[in-house]
């Protein structure tokens, strides 16, 4: 597998012209036959590309010397007919085995270039011990193997597209070929005996097989195979590839059969290499099995994990006791081996659910990835979900696949035909069903029957209670909610989580709320997809709808909710059209919820929409430019929201919003969805308090957890932690009026508790005695209880509720702070492919007492 040019030769690319003109550089070694044996090495021409010193034949030693080399990045070539070539050295950096030479610190002098004739090359040459070939785009003749799972390209029906003129656009996913193992192991435990050969005719986009391959290979087949090695790097789907491993296979190859007597060959495949956390299991030899990392917090942790896939790539591997982390995305199943414990142990990291979660600098190297969704699956087939146990068709605990790496930029088990897509659910959880008519799991995940884990421990307020002083605040992302699109009454369910699951708060923040039309998508590839303008952007008739079933609900459950049932309103600024991000055409934003009993919203400035201004026909409405009305209005209110000194009667000096509710149009908010801020009054005391509703920019263009950079990097950090920065000037411009005001910062920040981002968004990167926000989740709940989604079977908390010290101390902890926050898990550890979550998102919900404050 290729990682491109190092750190230390990029570095050097840039200095090397300011540096003083240095007289050059020797370079120098042998070329030596494969093996050590004795020969005559004449004849050898080696060269250094693009370094325009020519070329050298080498003498019956095989030594050769480049003098007077300019400082540079130079590839070794090496050519004689017939052979093939691999390379190692010394450099400033340690030992390499690639024919890339960093010459930018002095002298090389122990190059070593092995020759080996070209059919006698073995799959574990190939792969070699590092992350590439050693002898990458060679040719090679003959290699041998037995085939172990043959592939076909296909289309994924969820990733091809219809565009608007009903052209299709498949997305192929797999590809032509097979994989095949040694005959023989070589028995290095650091070289892989399996590879990938391709046999994909490249002239063809649709599948179709070289004329130079038979097109009825089966597993079991001995074969021989010539070709060119080559270094893939996986595309995903959104034409992305930067940071990606590579993959080595053989291309353009010529397969043959062998045979004896006229009859084919055969063989039975490998049992497989055992993936284990155990570090001497029983009975095994070194180089059938691979210990995986466990419990390891260190930055190397990842880097373990990637050098023990290498040394499988290709091969057949066996998991035992496969359970499920992560509930099955698309095709792609997240697991533990050894039924997640070590020694008997759970791993420290384990949720109750059977989830990974993810803390600082500890991704869960642990983690294995398969492909887990059988080809024909269908919306409504059950797929394995988070704590799930996977089995085989024999029904043993077990996995077998071969290891690949994939369009996702991850290391995953691709099953053999002979596993099957078999798993045990978890009893009394997992075993129910989800079909295009009936819902099993709803009744028992949210809504008025559901699960007391589910639901959070505080009783529900009924409809005009206004003596109890807690105020409770969620924060909901609902994921793309558009109620034309609408085919599953998502609304109603949303409604069923807010009343009962978090107990009617007092004010949700609402994330990904889109607009009230579902809009015309034209595809050029999956990442290059633009809306068709349809000039909607309000959301009104989502927000009704949702606050309607409300309505309908609570006025149904008189004992929950007293009589005539609870009220509810909203606060919105619509986006400029495909402005903000997201899904293209849905103009997602943040809005507001609020109980119309409890709490009353102060309106500042220019008038925006709301539940009693937006019945009947959308000309009626009041929003400023959007309906008819002054588009300067507009503008005006979705510009800088500013905070006031306002003296009050009583001669104190309060904070007050100039627009309520309010937008915070900082640069750093550019192409990405503006915060807004609400001023409310607290009816149980009277207290005016602020919240601050954000959805902070996506993790787009973050290194893969498998990359070539180890640790991985994230680039797009730098833009959170700017919109962090303008969220915490202005709660500080609020607490510069009053220490003790009350503000809430709530949202899915796309970002962890642990992040530089969410440091300065609280202020804790200034120290602690700069800290002006706390979290409660982050105070209060155990550590395995911390998340809100989950990605790559990482469980990982990127929804939060941030408060003022005020606040924050006034939470009602109850015992052990079971009153003062809860993330229920309804949706992050159930399968979205099968329309079990609402979201994609857990929502959170805090509870402050506002007595006496």
């Amino acid at each position: 597998m290729r990682v491109g040019l190092g750190a230390a030769a990029l570095i050097g690319l840039l200095l090397c012209g300011c540096r003083a003109l240095h007289a050059g550089y020797s370079v120098s070694g042998k070329v030596v036959a494969y093996g050590g044996a004795a020969a005559d090495m004449a004849g050898y021409v080696v060269s250094l590309a693009d370094s325009g010193l020519g070329e050298l034949s080498t003498g019956a030693d095989g030594a050769f010397e480049f003098k007077s080399v300019p400082a540079g990045a130079y590839r070794l070539v090496a050519a004689k007919a017939g052979k093939v070539f691999s390379f190692s050295y010394t450099a400033s950096s340690g030992a390499r085995d690639s024919p890339e030479i960093d010459l930018y610190g002095g002298d090389i002098d122990d190059l070593v270039v092995t020759a080996v004739d070209a059919d006698k090359i073995t799959i574990a040459m190939i792969q070699g011990s590092g992350p590439r070939s050693p002898i990458e785009g060679q040719k090679v003749e003959n290699v041998r193997g037995v085939i172990t799972k043959v592939t076909r390209q296909h289309q994924n029906g969820t990733y091809t597209v219809t565009q608007t003129d009903g052209e299709i656009m498949p997305q192929w996913i797999d590809a032509d070929g097979f994989f095949m193992e040694a005959l023989v192991p070589d028995g290095d435990p650091a070289t892989s005996d399996g590879i990938f050969v391709c046999t994909h005719n490249p002239n063809f986009e649709e599948p179709k097989l070289l004329d130079s391959v038979p097109t009825d290979l089966a597993v079991g087949q001995v074969v021989t195979v010539s070709g060119t090695v080559a270094e893939v790097i996986p595309v995903n789907r959104f034409g992305e590839s930067e940071g990606y491993l590579s993959i080595t296979r053989i291309v353009e190859p010529t397969v043959l059969r062998m045979a004896s007597g006229g009859a084919a060959i055969t063989q039975t495949p490998p049992d497989g290499v055992l993936l284990t956390y155990d570090e001497a299991p029983a009975g095994l030899t070194a180089e059938q099995f691979r210990t995986l990392p466990w419990e390891d917090d260190s930055l190397a942790a990842l880097g373990k994990a990637i050098k023990a896939f290498e040394s499988v790539e290709g091969m057949t591997v066996k998991v035992d006791a496969p359970v499920v982390t992560g509930s099955t995305y698309y095709n792609i199943t997240p697991i533990l081996a050894d039924g997640g414990l070590k020694g008997g142990a759970p791993n420290k990291d384990r949720t109750a659910y059977g989830g990974m979660v993810l803390k600082e600098n500890d991704f869960n190297a642990e983690l294995l990835f398969c492909d887990y969704a059988p080809p024909s699956w269908k919306t409504f087939v059950a797929l394995p979900q988070t704590g799930d146990a996977l089995k085989n068709t024999a029904g043993l605990a077990q996995l077998r696949g071969v290891m690949d790496y994939t369009i996702d930029g991850i290391y995953w088990i691709s099953p053999l035909d002979s596993q099957g897509y078999g798993f045990t659910p978890v009893t009394g959880r997992n075993d129910k069903t989800r079909t295009s008519s009936t819902d099993a799991y709803k009744p028992w995940r949210i809504g008025k029957g559901a699960n007391a884990q589910f639901v959070a421990s505080w009783p529900i307020l009924a409809r005009g209670n206004v003596t109890d002083q807690n105020l409770s605040v969620a924060s909901y992302n609902i994921e793309n909610y558009c109620l034309e699109e609408d085919s599953y009454e998502k609304y109603a369910d949303i409604a069923d989580i807010l009343l009962y699951n978090l107990r009617a708060p007092d004010v949700v923040t609402v994330i990904e709320m889109g607009d009230d039309r579902g809009s015309t998508i034209v595809y050029e590839n999956q990442g290059n997809s633009y809306a068709v303008p349809d000039g909607v952007v309000w959301a009104t008739k989502n927000f009704r709808a949702i606050i309607d079933s409300i309505k309908a609900k609570s006025s149904a459950d008189a004992l929950s909710f007293g009589t005539g049932g609870i009220d509810y309103d909203f606060r919105e600024i619509a986006p400029e059209e495909n402005s903000d991000g997201g899904e293209p055409g849905t103009n997602i934003r943040v809005g507001f919820l609020f109980r119309k009993d409890r709490v009353e919203f102060v309106k500042q400035g220019i008038k925006v929409n709301n539940y009693d201004d937006t019945a009947g026909d959308a000309s009626t409405w009041p929003v400023p430019g959007d309906v008819g009305g002054n588009p300067r209005l507009l503008e005006l209110a979705r510009n800088n929201v500013a905070i006031a000194g306002v003296q009050g009667q009583d001669g104190v000096v309060r904070p007050h919003l100039t627009q309520s509710p309010g937008r915070i149009n900082a640069s750093a908010f550019r192409g990405s969805r503006k915060p807004l801020v609400g001023e409310f009054r607290f009816t149980p005391t009277g207290k005016t308090f602020f919240v601050i509703g954000n959805h902070f920019g996506s993790k787009g263009g973050d290194a893969p957890l498998y990359g070539f950079q180890q640790p991985p990097t994230f680039s797009s950090e730098p833009k959170r932690t700017q919109q962090a920065k303008a969220v915490n000037d202005f709660v500080r411009a609020i607490l510069g009026i009053d220490p003790r005001a009350k503000v809430i910062v709530t949202g899915d920040m796309n970002d962890f508790q642990f992040t530089i981002a969410l440091k300065t968004l609280s202020g804790a990167d200034r120290g602690s005695a700069s800290r002006i926000l706390f979290a409660p989740a982050e105070e209060l709940l155990p550590a395995n209880q911390r998340y809100s989604y989950l990605f790559r079977g990482n469980s990982q908390e990127i929804d939060h509720i941030y408060a003022s010290k005020a606040l924050f101390d006034n939470l009602d902890t109850g015992s052990s702070g079971a009153n003062a926050v809860f993330i229920p898990h309804i949706d992050s550890i159930f399968c979205q492919n099968n329309h079990i979550e609402t979201s994609d998102h857990d929502p959170i919900v805090c509870r402050f007492n506002l007595g006496g404050l």
